[in-house]
């Protein structure tokens, strides 16, 4: 009977961390902006981690737009956390860890993404157009402006 009673137990214990685990990105976004602010920088910061497997998602599916949208709001929420952490002088250093993972996470996601994805590609007819000399310093600054885009991106 005892056992039983042990067991009831650690089966409620691990049904209730399931379900507190699986809620979505709206609720949790509603509970922040209710929650005290001791609670503040954690529920941000879980809202960031949840929107990062968004976007990682949504690049991986091609939804560039979609994907951008959720890197701002991964953004917003970070910087909201550590608003709140200082703020309230609690989580500072379990927040700063988090962005970090977040920021090493986007990182990897923009190494992952493909050139076609990051920018449009330049059209062939302005290329055949211009003169060698002309071309090749049209090449450099096709390059560079490239290099900015990319850098916008992410």
């Amino acid at each position: 009977m005892r056992s039983l009673a042990i067991w009831m137990l650690l089966f409620a214990f691990t049904a209730g961390r399931v379900a507190a685990r699986d809620e979505t990105i709206d609720e949790l976004k509603s509970r922040a902006q209710n929650a005290p602010p001791q609670d503040r920088p954690h529920l941000r910061i879980r809202i960031a981690e949840l929107q990062l497997r968004n976007a990682d998602k949504l690049y991986k599916e091609g939804d560039v737009e979609h994907a951008r949208a959720a890197v701002d709001e991964i953004v917003t929420y970070s910087e909201q956390a550590r608003d709140s952490a200082v703020e309230t002088k609690k989580h500072l250093k379990n927040v700063e860890i988090t962005v970090r993972k977040i920021a090493e996470r986007l990182r990897d996601i923009k190494r992952t993404l493909t050139r076609s994805r990051l920018i449009r590609p330049y059209s062939a007819s302005k290329k055949s157009v211009l003169p060698c000399s002309s071309r090749c310093s049209a090449k450099i600054k096709i390059k560079t402006r490239r290099r900015n885009d990319a850098a916008r991106i992410l």
